[in-house]
């Protein structure tokens, strides 16, 4: 049996497992090492991650969507979603260029913001928690006019109530972009 055997409606889509997700993994043939791109588990802001993949919730289990959000106008991508590293992609092209033709510094921040705020919430249960980014700087190292840029984020300070991320955002021949820190908030959810 296969992932997308219990799971058909995740054909075609790639998908990352972590510890998160609160799965058996050893009724699976092939090793367990799926990569995210269902348009992002990047919603996964908000998501409850583990009712996808929950046995109870096979059908009618959906994303968040995506279509007019800063990331799809942005064409950020995720790569792969680890607690201990986040990668994403985001292009160089007439959405995220600035009137002279390079990367723009703040699209480079928000695909660095994204990228620690997709990396908290696999920290936290997004059921009982929010995370928001409450502070980031940014320094632009290199210009660039085109192709595109890849965001690899580490946390630095896993707390209870604040996380601190290192992104590194590199191009494709592996030269340093930017590089930011970005402090993210942690905020329990109001029960109703």
């Amino acid at each position: 049996m296969t992932l997308l055997d219990e799971f058909p409606t995740l054909k075609g889509e790639q998908i990352i497992l972590s510890e998160k997700l609160h799965m058996d993994y050893s009724k699976y043939s092939s090793p367990i090492h799926y990569i995210i791109s269902i348009d992002l588990l990047v919603q996964i802001l908000g998501m409850k991650t583990h009712a996808l993949f929950s046995n109870h919730h096979k059908e009618g289990a959906h994303l968040m969507d995506l279509s007019q959000t800063l990331l799809e106008s942005l064409g950020i991508e995720v790569v792969s979603l680890d607690k201990q590293l986040v990668i994403l992609t985001m292009p160089v092209d007439h959405r995220t260029r600035q009137p002279a033709g390079f990367l723009h510094g703040g699209a480079s921040v928000a695909l660095a913001e994204t990228a620690a705020s997709i990396g908290s919430i696999l920290h936290v249960d997004p059921d009982d928690f929010n995370v928001f980014g409450i502070e980031i700087n940014a320094n632009h190292v290199k210009s660039k006019r085109d192709g595109l840029v890849t965001a690899k984020a580490k946390p630095l300070h896993v707390g209870r109530t604040t996380m601190v991320w290192e992104i590194n955002i590199m191009d494709e021949h592996h030269d340093l972009i930017c590089i930011s820190r970005c402090t993210v908030g942690i905020v329990p959810k109001k029960k109703q």
